[in-house]
Parts: structure tokens; sequence; C-alpha cells
């Protein structure tokens, strides 16, 4: 009797697919898990770089007014300034005389007097006259129309009204004195002949000072000149008065 030989099962198709792909996986993991050397180098994360701005503003690294892009605006209230009245000074040729380093380069005019006389006589006298021939044009202008509605010659208004006439003429003298020396200290002959009238306590002359000037200069008269020839250095109306005139050339 034949003894039947064992067959082998054939397994199925898809069992073959099946198997294959485990084994398939198996390695695959095994790969995966299992490195095949150590690891040296730790890979650094790459940074996402963040998208730039479309309108970047400018970064400042300096504190600065000038610079700063959002500046502080500050309401600035315009005090209006002082008047400031600067000090006069004053520089005579007397006070340079002595002072150290004036002789050198400096060249000053000095009258050419006696020492009995007071100073600055020939240019007072000359003053004096220019004064004078300017108030007496200035009577002869007042006096033109009376003479010309009156159809007399200016002699005979001036003889006949002689009174009347000397007081204008006196008013007019002193009117004249007191604007000028008021004013400027300067009459016009002074101003020519680069002299001043001066009042030793303060800028200006007060009215008092050129009332009582003038009534000495009028009524003392020639005798105002009795200090100079007694050899001092003033007149008699500018010693009353406490002036004293000084040059400025």
């Amino acid at each position: 009797m034949r003894k039947d030989t064992p067959v082998s099962p054939q397994l199925p198709e898809w069992k073959k697919e099946v198997a294959e792909k485990v084994k398939a996986y198996g390695e695959r993991k095994k790969r995966l898990t299992t490195p095949p050397g150590p690891i040296k180098e730790t890979i650094e994360p790459q940074r996402v770089q963040e998208p730039a701005a479309q309108n970047p503003e400018p970064v400042l690294h300096e504190t600065s007014p000038f610079l700063d892009p959002h500046p502080e605006v500050k309401e600035v209230v315009f005090q209006p300034l002082e008047t400031v009245t600067p000090s006069t000074f004053e520089v005579w040729t007397e006070d340079l005389k002595g002072f150290p380093g004036t002789d050198e380069g400096i060249e000053i005019e000095r009258e050419q007097t006696t020492p009995s006389t007071a100073p600055y006589l020939l240019r007072r006298v000359a003053a004096d006259l220019i004064d004078h021939a300017i108030l007496v044009l200035l009577l002869v202008v007042v006096l033109f129309p009376f003479s010309f509605v009156l159809g007399e010659s200016m002699q005979w208004l001036i003889v006949s009204t002689w009174k009347a006439t000397l007081s204008l003429f006196l008013l007019m003298h002193f009117l004249y004195q007191l604007y000028f020396l008021r004013s400027s200290r300067q009459t016009p002959g002074m101003l020519f002949l680069s002299l001043e009238l001066r009042d030793p306590g303060g800028q200006t002359i007060s009215v008092g000072k050129i009332i009582l000037r003038w009534l000495t200069y009028v009524f003392v008269n020639v005798f105002n000149l009795l200090p100079a020839l007694m050899g001092k250095p003033y007149l008699l109306h500018d010693h009353i008065s406490n002036t004293e005139m000084r040059s400025f050339s």
C-alpha cells in the first residue's frame, strides 16, 4: 500500500503581501530609531524672520531736541525789552591835563591867556557878539511889519519907542538864553566856538540858575569881568550861578 507524501500548504497571495509589508515596516522602524553613529552637533532651530514693516521709523541712538521726530511744541511768550538809558560820560580837555599818556598823539587846543584873565575869554566875547548879532536880526524882523504899517523908517521907530524896543529886546534875549542853555547848554555862538556851559552838579542846567545868571549878566554888565581882572579863573555871573564854561575842542 503506497504511503501519501505530505503536501505543503500554499499560502494565499494576500498573506504573502501582508507579511512582506510587515517585514519592510519593521526594517524601516529599526533604521529610523537606531542611528548609525553618535550625534556630534546639535542643529539649532532656524529663526523665523518676521516680515519688515512697510514704513519703518528710524531708530534714534542719541537724545537730542533737534533729532526728536515728535518734539514737544512749547508756547513762547516774548517779554517786552526794557529800555535801558545809557549813562552819559563826558570828557573835557581840562580833565585830560596831567593824565598819563595824553601827551603823545593827542593835541589839545589851549587858549593863549595870561594868568589874570578867565579861561576862553576871547572866545566867550566872540560867542556873545554872534549871539547879539542874531538877536538884533530877529528884532529887526519883528519890528519891520510895524515900520511898514506906520510908513516910518526903522530908525524912527526904534528911537521914538526905545523903551518898548529895549523891553522887547531884553525879553527876546532872556528867552534866547533860556531855550538854548536849557535844551543843549549852548547858544549858537557857543556852538560855533566850541564852548559849552556846564553845571558841575548835574547834566542839565536848572531854570533857576539860568535866570540868576541872566540877571547878573544884564544888570552887572561889564563888572562881570572883575574876577578875571583880579586873577580868578571865572567871571562873576558864572560864579554867582554856580556854572562854568568848558571847551570840547
